[in-house]
């Protein structure tokens, strides 16, 4: 029998609290009318999916809200509504990965 030797953790939902309605109002109260429809509980639509799936950098996704809102959006703005889809890390979490990145390679 193999030994494990990497884990690889899902971050949002997994190890992190989300919260999606916080984090769709935020992105409504910036001009993006269609948050709704673009952040889904388990996989995002058009560019959130883009950034979500590493095709597309946060400067790219930054300049393509803006063009999706039709208005200029600051940066801060924009981090402000992404960080409004964490809730929270709870410790035990992060106490039971550093325990097993002593004999496993863990990966976030």
């Amino acid at each position: 029998m193999s030994e494990i030797k990497n884990i690889m953790f899902d971050l949002g939902g997994v190890i992190l609290d989300l919260d999606r309605n916080r984090a769709v109002k935020r992105f409504e109260a910036i001009g993006v009318k269609d948050a709704e429809l673009l952040i889904d509980l388990y996989e995002q639509k058009g560019i959130f999916l883009e950034l979500e799936n590493g095709k597309i950098t946060w400067d790219e996704f930054c300049f393509a809200l803006c063009e999706h809102a039709g208005r200029q959006i600051s940066k801060e703005d924009i981090k402000n509504a992404w960080l409004g889809f964490i809730v929270d890390t709870p410790q035990y979490k992060l106490d039971y990965i550093f325990a097993l990145k002593e004999n496993i390679r863990c990966i976030c």
